[in-house]
């Protein structure tokens, strides 16, 4: 719908001012006097110069408010409207910065005069508002997100609800697609990524028992879309707003029962976890406990401090001796050699 379109375009332009789609669909709705003219000059300045369109509005802000030489000949009523979008979308941007997603649409929608603007367009503007309001709600999900944080989930989930609908199960490709609106599908081969303490279940259920069992049944879902072979994976260590560390297995991964991943069914490497029926040949390399003293071709000697998993797809950590130091490896890689003391 036209109105729906219309308040997401400005939510991503608040997001990303340099999203010149966006731009290009809002820039004179509600209408405030840049008509296509004075928009076509925006837009040849902006290719001849090789700038973004919102890098044009903000020089001519400043050429304008600055009392200095400008590159424009816009007439005063298409410049005071020109003028009047760039501050609406600074103030919008400070806004993105201290409010709530759902009081930053509240202020959008009262800054836009977009109520109004229905009420004058057709006898229809009721449920075109209503259709409105349904972002709004939408938005209640993400309200104790920060402020940033909050809008770029809701803008997520529109572009992932917008991908769902045109969604076709006949085109051989990868899905890429969120636990929740993986409901009501199912694929021969899934893999579900970011089994983590922190991811799933996230960090913000781990204080509310309801809001962790909600997370559990969450999982079920992505589980449950798997018709024939499911993934399951991890990373031993994650980058995240600018720091990396080591992480801890999903609590969840405990509770699949252990007829479908014991040692006979389970393959594990330094990246995943696959969960299969298919029977796994014994294995047959040295096992490694902590304590053990080993060789590595490449790192030299050094002391087993840890060892996860069973045989040939068991990871184990090694104190190397001089300047190597730690080191995580996987048994079925590594060939390691056990030394006899």
């Amino acid at each position: 719908r036209k109105e729906v379109k219309d308040i997401v375009a400005y939510l991503r332009l608040i997001s990303n001012p340099e999203d010149q789609v966006s731009l290009s669909r809002v820039i004179n709705i509600p209408p405030r006097g840049i008509g296509k003219r004075s928009f076509d000059k925006l837009l040849f300045l902006s290719r001849t110069e090789d700038i973004q369109l919102y890098a044009v509005l903000e020089r001519i802000y400043a050429e304008t408010m600055g009392n200095g030489a400008t590159s424009h000949n816009f007439n005063k009523m298409a410049l005071q409207s020109i003028l009047g979008f760039v501050e609406l979308l600074r103030s919008l941007q400070l806004y993105k910065e201290t409010l709530n997603v759902v009081d930053l649409i509240d202020r959008l929608l009262e800054g836009i005069g977009y109520q109004s603007y229905l009420r004058r367009d057709g006898d229809m503007w009721e449920e075109r508002w209503e259709n409105v309001m349904e972002i709004r709600g939408a938005a209640v999900e993400y309200q104790n997100y920060g402020p940033d944080e909050g809008l770029a989930a809701l803008l997520e989930k529109f572009a992932l609800v917008a991908d769902i609908d045109s969604y076709d199960a006949t085109v051989d490709a990868v899905t890429l697609i969120t636990l929740h609106q993986a409901k009501g599908l199912e694929f021969p081969v899934v893999f579900i990524a970011g089994m983590e303490d922190g991811l799933l279940p996230h960090i913000r259920s781990m204080d509310s028992p309801e809001e962790l069992e909600e997370e559990r049944r969450l999982f079920y879902v992505g589980i449950t879309r798997s018709m024939d072979q499911l993934f399951l994976t991890r990373a031993f260590r994650r980058r995240f707003r600018g720091s990396s560390g080591p992480t801890i297995p999903s609590r969840f991964l405990q509770d699949i029962p252990e007829d479908l991943i014991g040692s006979s069914y389970v393959k594990q490497w330094d990246t995943h976890l696959e969960v299969s029926l298919d029977q796994q040949e014994e294995d047959t390399v040295d096992v490694f406990k902590t304590g053990d003293r080993v060789r590595h071709d490449t790192f030299g000697e050094g002391l087993v401090i840890s060892s996860i998993g069973h045989g040939r797809d068991s990871e184990v950590t090694v104190v190397f001796t001089g300047d190597t130091g730690i080191k995580r490896l996987l048994v079925i890689y590594a060939h390691l050699q056990k030394i006899q003391i």
